[in-house]
């Protein structure tokens, strides 16, 4: 480097630890570049007035190592304004931008000290004062396009800073159509009045109240066995509040079974907020993952930040986090004998008396979380729990499980009609209509025959143990299966499938039929002629071919 001796200068080198990349070294040593070697001769000579400048980050990665850099050097760490400081910094950027530029109006202290306060909370991957520039000059830009080319004058305030903020992807003001998001918990989630209330709670709270922008929009909990409604849940909540269902990222406890992988876990979460800022992030059935996950929870719940892979924070301001835990399901099932949830006509209904039930057994719940199950040490933290509203899911009442039957049937019926098939179910009937079956019928309302015997008969067992999960298991394994096998055979033999295939019990359902007989799906095929045909897979023709039976006008 050569100095002019005739002039008193002085040479700013920004990002200097890309001289590392010029310039050759010595054979085989990793040491300085020669570009940055030739920096240091010329301080060790005493001729050059020489500031640099790079960040922690790069001088911890580049330069540090390197020990004659430092004894050359004064260091002078810059701190990251305040955002009093930031303010100050804006009030002359914006001042530079009226002194060039026509046109460009004052902007109050407030606006500035707001565009500050909200870089400072949810722009954690820029420093100030330069994502608060950012943010000044996006919305001076949109005043700008109006007044230029649609020659409208926009008011500088709060909803100017929301659409700069927009343009980023962050959502500042929550967009949640409450009504919206009720409707799809209600017509997605059954027998779970307590947890759409509960949810819907925290909704309204995070709406109507004042926000912390540091922390995620909501933190929510989700005990309760496995086949309730949790998963269904979550879906329906990323389809109410962000539009899809499958604006979530899950994380399964199981695979985070040591610090090493809950740290690859908290760099995943950084990676994908990177480019997805607003979605559900899902810890599921957190108790099975590494102690330290209950620590990193705690982390991303109190700073609101979490870092992706190449170290840079990301904020999860415009994330909700949910969790999931198996944890407690005995005390839940015992606060639902308690709570007489068997005896409550609507299982989709919520009341005040269920409410205050509810906080009554709540602690009870809450106790059995941190406990957790008998001699495998897996509670969860009290500390861990406080950072969440807990959300109780509840074992599902038959009549839920015939609900639940009923949509999962009817979506394949439709499912199939898409195909070109013409699949039906029995009509369904309404409470009054069931109570004619008995009293034990009378609380079914709305669904047909099959949902019933399927809910009561076929997986009353298994729903104890996999709850809803049950019903897609029978639906796939039997009800899909019989509809296919009675399409494959017309199909086959080049048969007409015009007519229409119907999915109905076999007679012997407990609606129907008191005996021991076993109670079964049965699927026919009705012809242009009214014909019905069966396929009894249980016998066979000479030729090794289901019989084909001609079933027309037979009950059973």
């Amino acid at each position: 480097i050569v100095f002019n001796e005739k002039f008193d200068l002085i040479l700013f080198i920004d990002e200097v630890h890309k001289l590392n990349n010029y310039g050759k070294r010595a054979s085989g040593k990793k040491g300085s570049s020669g570009a940055m070697n030739a920096v240091k001769e010329s301080l060790a000579r005493g001729k050059a007035k020489l500031i640099v400048a790079t960040t922690d980050y790069e001088y911890s990665a580049n330069l540090a190592a390197d020990t004659a850099i430092e004894r050359r050097f004064s260091m002078i760490n810059i701190k990251e304004p305040t955002d009093q400081e930031t303010v100050l910094a804006l009030r002359r950027h914006l001042e530079d931008w009226q002194e060039k530029i026509p046109h460009i109006p004052d902007v109050s202290d407030d606006i500035l000290s707001e565009i500050a306060t909200l870089t400072s909370a949810l722009i954690s991957e820029q420093p100030q004062p330069s994502k608060s520039i950012d943010i000044l000059d996006t919305m001076m830009g949109n005043y700008l396009l109006n007044y230029e080319v649609y020659g409208k004058t926009l008011e500088i305030n709060h909803n100017l800073i929301a659409q700069a903020f927009s343009q980023r992807g962050i959502d500042i003001d929550l967009k949640f159509d409450s009504r919206k998001i009720e409707k799809v918990l209600t017509r997605r989630v059954k027998g779970q009045p307590m947890a759409v209330r509960t949810i819907m709670n925290a909704i309204r709270r995070g709406k109507y109240t004042i926000r912390d922008y540091r922390k995620p929009i909501m933190t929510l909990l989700f005990p309760g066995t496995t086949g309730i409604g949790k998963t269904e849940t979550v879906k329906a909540l990323a389809e109410g509040c962000y539009g899809r269902e499958d604006a979530v990222l899950t994380l399964n406890g199981g695979d985070y079974l040591t610090p090493e992988a809950v740290n690859d876990a908290t760099r995943f979460i950084g990676d994908n907020v990177q480019t997805n800022k607003s979605q559900i992030i899902l810890l599921d059935e957190i108790e099975k993952a590494d102690k330290s996950m209950a620590k990193a929870c705690m982390r991303l719940i109190d700073d609101g930040i979490v870092r992706d892979s190449n170290d840079v924070e990301r904020s999860l301001s415009t994330c909700i986090i949910i969790a999931t835990s198996n944890l407690g399901a005995e005390q839940i099932a015992k606060s639902a004998e308690v709570m007489n949830l068997d005896r409550i006509k609507n299982q989709n209904d919520i009341s005040l008396h269920l409410e205050e039930q509810w906080q009554n057994q709540s602690m009870n719940i809450v106790n059995a979380l941190t406990t957790g199950n008998k001699g495998e040490n897996n509670g969860l933290p009290a500390e861990l729990l406080q950072r969440f509203s807990v959300v109780p899911f509840f074992p599902l009442q038959k009549t839920t499980f015939a609900t639940i039957t009923n949509i999962k049937l009817n979506k394949f019926v439709e499912e199939e009609r898409r195909l070109g098939y013409d699949v039906r179910l029995p009509a369904p009937m309404t409470s009054e209509e069931w109570a004619k079956y008995g009293r034990d019928f009378s609380d079914y309302n709305n669904v047909d025959i099959v949902s019933i015997m399927i809910a009561v008969d076929m997986i009353n067992t298994d729903a104890k143990k996999i709850g809803a999960r049950a019903v897609n298991e029978y639906i796939k394994n039997v009800v899909e299966a019989k509809v296919s096998l009675a399409i494959d055979y017309r199909k086959e033999n080049n048969l007409d499938t015009s007519g229409y295939f119907t999915i109905n019990t076999n007679g012997h359902s407990t609606v129907e039929d008191s005996t021991l007989n076993r109670p079964s799906v049965v699927v026919t095929y009705t012809d242009s002629n009214k014909k019905v045909w069966f396929v009894d897979e249980y016998h066979h023709e000479p030729s090794g071919e289901y019989v084909y039976r001609d079933v027309t006008g037979l009950s059973q």
